[in-house]
């Protein structure tokens, strides 16, 4: 998949490891990089949603119209958000067409 990114700081984190360890801890920097490889090889974001431990899932209210995995356990609480520039029945109907994800952010869903 074609991976953009929404500004400079998510970027800087997707792609300095010793960032993310520092940011997050060590467990989580290895799982967001083991996530951004996988998602780098799949062809197709179905892939991506079938791929169970990253719970792939839509997300509701003030961040409706994007969509989370989690990086490591559900209890860490740590999630990915991305954006795809097509619409919520797209992304679950044809995910085998889309190729492009855009990655919003990283954070803690607790926090």
């Amino acid at each position: 998949m074609n991976i953009v990114y929404n500004d400079n700081e998510i970027e800087k984190l997707c792609k300095d490891f010793k960032l993310a360890k520092k940011k997050y801890r060590e467990k989580i920097a290895i799982r967001l990089f083991q996530a951004i490889n996988f998602i780098e090889t799949a062809e197709n974001l179905k892939l991506v949603i079938d791929y169970r431990p990253f719970n792939f899932h839509d997300l509701k209210g003030d961040k409706d119209g994007q969509y989370a995995i989690d990086i490591g356990s559900r209890k860490d609480g740590y999630r990915l958000i991305l954006l795809f520039e097509e619409s919520k029945k797209e992304v679950f109907g044809s995910s085998i067409n889309i190729t492009k994800v855009i990655f919003k952010e990283m954070g803690n869903h607790y926090e």
